[in-house]
């Protein structure tokens, strides 16, 4: 009977040792889930500032002014607000303001997107719902982006080609 005792006390006091190293690593670990959803939780509210912050950049400069951005949803659906400060969904924006808020988006995603990086982007024809003075703006900010970054513009008219400059290429 006192081997058997002696044996169950062993066993209890191995078992028990296992316990507290389970336990000890199950607290490590909670720590660490707790730590990373906090860190998580700071993603998910600023995650999209540098994109919505680069998007407004562009909205403001290719609309002149006229429209900047109100909000991007976890959905990613798209407010913009006008001059006045109303706010208004992108499908009843004009044709030519609805490409420009394209545009501005697709610029601000490369431009955080490949942060580090050149990166490129090819963009076709997304100026000809320009009215002429988005169009320059639209230009001027191509170009502009272009600088850091590779740009192929594919359009069917050559004065928009000779405008953007570069290396054009007939077909």
């Amino acid at each position: 009977m006192r081997n058997l005792c002696e044996e169950l006390n062993s066993i209890y006091k191995e078992k028990n040792k296992e316990y507290e190293k389970l336990l000890s690593r199950a607290n490590s670990l909670m720590r660490i889930k707790e730590e990373f959803d906090s860190v998580l939780e700071e993603m998910d509210q600023n995650s999209f500032e540098p994109l919505v912050d680069s998007f407004s950049k562009y909205l403001t400069k290719l609309t002149l002014d006229n429209y900047s951005i109100g909000d991007i949803s976890e959905e990613f659906n798209l407010i913009v607000k006008t001059s006045d400060s109303k706010t208004m969904p992108i499908d009843l924006l004009s044709a030519g303001t609805y490409d420009c808020v394209a545009l501005a988006l697709r610029l601000a995603i490369l431009e955080n997107l490949f942060e580090d990086e050149n990166g490129f982007i090819i963009l076709d024809d997304c100026l000809v719902d320009l009215d002429p003075e988005r169009k320059q703006r639209a230009i001027e900010t191509i170009k502009e982006f272009g600088k850091d970054r590779q740009v192929i513009f594919t359009t069917c008219n050559p004065d928009t080609a000779q405008a953007l400059g570069g290396n054009i290429i007939c077909l």
